[in-house]
This record gives structure tokens, C-alpha cells and sequence, in this order.
């Protein structure tokens, strides 16, 4: 066998295992993004605190390091549950500012903000009906 050869052989197995590294991280972040939907949904449905701090906690690790917006935007609508439309805005614009074009974040921003900050409410409104057509 060549140098070259043992190189390159070598090289696929540093590639694979990468590829294996980033399948697990991605598995994980899948996994842990279910369990803060389940959980989440649950805390909304029983409507206890204590279940609720624990699906935010749950979506807060599910976040982290993942572009998926679904656990921010979960952990936004528990916020908004708990009637802390601060922080439900401010999880909301974290998606908004990573994906302007998410309809589902304009929602959230929006219902956080009525009754609440008519300036964010409207300008809200309106990044909908610019994103969404029918609406127009």
C-alpha cells in the first residue's frame, strides 16, 4: 500500500466520523425539541406553573445550537400562557432577527403585543399582510 493511498483512507475515515459527530448532534437536537413540544403542550393543557418552568427549561436546551425556530416559538407561546408578553416578544424577535420571513414569529409578536404595545402590534400586522398575500 502507498503512502498515498493510507492517506486517503485515513482522510475517509476523519470525514465519516465528522458526518457521524454532526448526525448525532442533529438526532439530539431533534429529540429534545419533541420532548419540549410534548412537554410544553401538556404544561398549556394542566395549566400548572410548575409543569410550565419545567417545558420552558426543556425548550430553552432544545434552542440552543438549533435552527429549527419551533422550541423558541413553543417556549414564546408558554410565556405567553404565563402572561409574560415581554418575554414572549422578546423569544419571538430572536426568531424574527435569525429569519425575518417567519410568519409564525409575526403571529406571536403580534399576539404578545395586543393590548399591550400598539406600536409592535401594528408594525406586526403589518409584516404580515406583506409576507402573507391573501391578506392584502
Amino acid at each position: 500500500m502507498t503512502r498515498h493511498g493510507t492517506l486517503a483512507r485515513v482522510a475517509v475515515v476523519l470525514v465519516a466520523a465528522a458526518a457521524l459527530v454532526v448526525l448525532v448532534h442533529s438526532l439530539r437536537l431533534v429529540h429534545l425539541t419533541q420532548e419540549g413540544v410534548r412537554a410544553a403542550r401538556a404544561a398549556q393543557d394542566n395549566g400548572d406553573e410548575a409543569r410550565i418552568r419545567s417545558a420552558e427549561r426543556e425548550l430553552g436546551r432544545a434552542s440552543r445550537r438549533n435552527p429549527d425556530p419551533e422550541p423558541t416559538l413553543q417556549e414564546a407561546a408558554l410565556a405567553l400562557a404565563r402572561d409574560d408578553r415581554r418575554r414572549a416578544i422578546a423569544l419571538c424577535e430572536e426568531v424574527i432577527s435569525a429569519n425575518r420571513g417567519s410568519v409564525p414569529a409575526w403571529e406571536c409578536v403580534q399576539a404578545a403585543a395586543f393590548d399591550f404595545d400598539p406600536a409592535r402590534f401594528r408594525r406586526a400586522g403589518i409584516e404580515i399582510a406583506l409576507l402573507v398575500p391573501e391578506l392584502r
